[in-house]
């Protein structure tokens, strides 16, 4: 089981925990990681009229065998889990669509919240206006 998009310090956190149970493991660089930022990177240089899609700087990966994960007590695949280490796999429902995360979202306002705070500005800066006029010339 190999789990990629890490960085420097999740890798010692999990080494750390690994080894504290004896399980082998083995790190290194997750090249999809760095596949897919060298393809954000040169989508980007061709089209600058839009923000590209993010570079990462998680490359780092951790490869677990099978056996050893499913051998772990409970106590250190929560430990794990933290770092979204788990050996189930993710649902849909964990998923956005493309269209759900290019769409943008219609701001929606209370329709009555609006018109209060731009009522009580205007009483505010006429009790303003009116204490500096009343008081102001003493």
């Amino acid at each position: 089981m190999l789990f990629g998009g890490l960085s420097e310090e999740e890798v010692f956190k999990i080494e750390k925990i690994l080894e504290e149970q004896g399980i082998s493991y083995q790190t290194g660089v997750d090249q999809q990681m760095l596949d897919r930022n060298q393809q954000n990177l040169s989508s980007f240089a061709r089209v600058h009229t839009r923000v590209g899609d993010p570079i990462s700087n998680h490359i780092l990966s951790i490869e677990i065998q099978e056996e050893d994960f499913v051998s772990m007590n409970e106590d250190t695949k929560e430990k794990l889990l933290v770092f979204g280490i788990t050996n189930e796999y993710p649902s849909d429902k964990d998923f956005a669509s493309p269209q759900e995360m290019i769409a943008p979202k219609p701001v929606s306002f209370e329709s009555g919240s609006i018109w209060l705070r731009i009522l009580g500005i205007f009483a505010g800066a006429i009790l303003f206006s009116y204490l500096v006029l009343k008081f102001g010339k003493l």
